[in-house]
């Protein structure tokens, strides 16, 4: 994305908050933030965190869910439409 790393906080931050059950999104540092989801009746939570990185021309966004019990065999498909819906919604906002 051609934008700056601080924008793209500021973006990711809205998007992340937007997710299905999303709670209040947390800044970890300069280049990562994250949430965490509400649980569900196919899941105990996840925790949704997208790294910022600087790349020539703008920075590149490296997203991943993983669910909050470490235990879970099964995630049913939760961590992949949660990352699919932080792309998504990404790529709406880059045009």
């Amino acid at each position: 994305m051609p934008i700056g790393a601080e924008v793209a906080l500021d973006l990711l931050k809205a998007v992340l908050e937007s997710l299905d059950r999303a709670k209040q999104a947390t800044v970890l540092d300069e280049r990562s933030i994250s949430v965490r989801t509400k649980v569900s009746f196919l899941s105990w939570g996840e925790r949704v965190t997208c790294t910022v990185v600087p790349v020539e021309g703008g920075i590149l966004v490296r997203v991943e869910s993983k669910s909050s019990v470490a235990t879970t065999l099964f995630d049913y498909g939760v961590n992949r439409r949660n990352v699919q819906q932080v792309v998504r919604a990404l790529n709406s906002v880059k045009g």
